[in-house]
């Protein structure tokens, strides 16, 4: 690699090893990240998280907890339990719909915590519904984005939460409050759940829109053919389905679900989306700002009818790794 050449973003065929694996094949890129949780929640409050998350999870009977288990006996050391349920990333998602009708999602994550943009794994899964490409994280047993090529390709969004009069701390309270009072699936693991069973956009997008969730949130998903594409804005136990919406950031396109956004420039974000990606939806031309932002970490575009996906890391407005372009054998 050249002294100016960008770091590859790493693929790899988990087959049916389980997520935990990514933990011992990139140790490096893991450590990275629990340095920056530890830098910025503490070490005191990293582990506390780790607890009290924990605790949540035994009390519910997580399906995943025997995972998140296997990922904190092999990094040995506090965070694997806060990092996978702490839910905080915003998001700009859209559809676009080319000239031939088979829709595809672009899609931008924004999240407080750095370096996630420098750790990015490709892990193709062999699941009972099929094989996927799950975009991710060593050590994180969900899932966020994903390409099921032949199927459909989602991403989720960070929804507005509860409005307190408290402000963020408040809000966050409140949120993490009715979260651990619930039973439901938390939205990563549900995403998870889809790409490993449900065999078609329909099944799918069901699940997506029936299944409980632990807290609000957006899901888009695409599919294969012409009509295929919805925004799913969830409560809990609540859905309002947006049919061939093009785009969403991290407010409700409802005008019926309760709660605020504290996702930085979601108004804005939108507008560009709507405006910009049209006319700009091919190879990743639409990663500029506000969509590019400084809490952007990953930028992606992922075409389920023919398996393409193309993949760029960020730290904030740097691009911190090389492009990866996939067309995978697996594709229909």
């Amino acid at each position: 690699m050249s002294p100016h050449a960008l770091p590859a973003i790493p693929t790899t065929h988990l087959g049916r090893e389980g997520l935990p694996e990514l933990v011992s094949r990139y140790p490096d890129r893991l450590a990275v990240i629990l340095r920056a949780a530890r830098r910025r929640y503490t070490g005191p409050g990293v582990s506390l998280g780790d607890k009290l998350t924990r605790r949540w999870a035994e009390r519910t009977g997580l399906a995943e907890t025997g995972e998140i288990d296997e990922v904190a006996r092999r990094v040995g050391r506090p965070g694997a339990w806060l990092l996978n349920l702490s839910y905080e990333w915003a998001c700009t998602s859209a559809v676009d719909v080319p000239e031939d009708g088979r829709p595809r999602l672009l899609r931008t994550l924004d999240w407080q915590l750095p370096t996630l943009g420098t750790a990015i794994v490709v892990a193709e899964i062999d699941d009972p519904a099929g094989s996927w490409l799950n975009l991710t994280w060593p050590g994180f047993v969900g899932c966020v984005q994903g390409l099921a090529p032949g199927r459909f390709a989602i991403a989720i969004n960070q929804a507005p939460g509860p409005a307190t009069r408290l402000g963020l701390p408040g809000d966050w309270l409140v949120a993490r409050k009715i979260a651990w009072r619930s039973d439901a699936r938390p939205p990563v693991m549900l995403l998870r759940d889809v790409f490993r069973h449900c065999r078609d956009f329909a099944e799918a997008k069901r699940r997506l829109t029936e299944t409980p969730v632990t807290l609000p949130v957006i899901f888009t998903i695409v599919g294969l053919r012409p009509g295929q594409s919805a925004i799913i804005e969830r409560m809990p136990t609540r859905a309002r389905v947006h049919d061939a919406a093009p785009s969403v950031t991290n407010h409700w396109l409802n005008a019926d679900f309760p709660g605020r956004t504290h996702s930085l420039l979601s108004p804005e974000r939108l507008e560009m989306a709507r405006d910009v990606l049209p006319a700009e939806a091919r190879d990743l031309a639409w990663v500029r700002p506000p969509i590019l932002n400084e809490r952007t970490r990953l930028a992606m575009e992922a075409s389920p009818a023919d398996g393409s996906l193309l993949v760029e890391g960020y730290e904030g407005e740097t691009r911190v790794t090389d492009r990866l372009s996939l067309q995978p054998a697996m594709a229909a």
